[in-house]
């Protein structure tokens, strides 16, 4: 009976189904590939890389200050005076403050680092994300992951995108394109289809054909069909206990035209 009822249920929904369903197209790129071969993006690491060997050449030179006043001060702790001592010190503590100050304005979280990053890479990143979207749209992807940031557990190399992104950024990339495409003639799943469409060919070229149409009179058949066997399994699911489903369609009469008793009912009633 619970089998019966699925069955219909799910029949129900078949019939209640208006919305199709498609298949979510999805790729992928990699971002950091795209820098290390974007000659742009290689110019603006060069000019932040500059920038951070200056800070940090100013803060060796700072080191070193530092150290030389904690070897004096341990040199001449016994023999100086406790006051100058003391101005050693504090003047050794104040270097040391400095440096650090420094380093956490140049280096630290948000300080000039961050914000040279965001200003030397601004361009370049907006036209990698262009090219980005220019081949997402153009190939009819709907999302596109990047595994420079979010690293990818399974990918078929037939899905990677970063080839042409680069070809899009006007780089010469014929290297990659061909290890690419051996790594897809690798790929199990993608020789599996190809032998397949090409076994079928014939099958495919069928399938451009336009359909026949049922007329409409057939299709309506169909649909009554299918909509009384739902209505009989619905029957049968509500019908009162001992009621057989013979009686049910026979409208509950006996073949001599007298109505027919319930089961239930005809404990105790004589017939006339």
């Amino acid at each position: 009976m619970f089998a019966k009822r699925k069955m219909i249920i799910s029949m129900i929904f078949m019939l209640l189904m208006t919305l199709p369903i498609f298949a979510q197209k999805i790729g992928y790129v990699s971002s950091q590939a795209i820098r290390e071969k974007f000659p742009e993006a290689k110019q603006a690491e060069q000019r932040l890389q500059t920038m951070v060997d200056n800070w940090k050449r100013e803060l060796d030179d700072q080191q070193k200050v530092i150290n030389e006043l904690e070897m004096e001060i341990k040199k001449n702790r016994l023999v100086w005076t406790e006051v100058e001592k003391a101005e050693k010190i504090a003047t050794f503590e104040k270097k040391k403050k400095e440096r650090e100050e420094y380093a956490t304005r140049k280096l630290g979280p948000n300080g000039e680092y961050d914000a040279a990053i965001s200003l030397v890479f601004r361009g370049v990143e907006e036209k990698i994300y262009a090219a980005i979207q220019e081949v997402s749209f153009n190939d009819n992807f709907d999302i596109v992951w990047d595994k420079s940031t979010q690293p990818l557990a399974f990918i078929n190399p037939k899905y990677d995108l970063t080839v042409k992104v680069l070809k899009k950024l006007g780089i010469n990339v014929d290297d990659m394109e061909k290890q690419q495409q051996e790594a897809i003639d690798k790929d199990p799943r993608n020789n599996k289809k190809s032998s397949s469409s090409g076994s079928t060919s014939s099958t495919k070229r069928t399938r451009t054909r336009k359909p026949a149409e049922v007329p409409e009179e057939e299709k309506k058949g169909i649909f009554d069909t299918l909509k009384d066997s739902v209505m009989d399994g619905l029957q049968d699911m509500i019908k009162l206990p001992g009621q057989s489903s013979d009686s049910t369609k026979s409208g509950g009469a006996t073949p001599s035209g007298d109505p027919q008793l319930l089961q239930s009912d005809t404990t105790g009633i004589k017939k006339p």
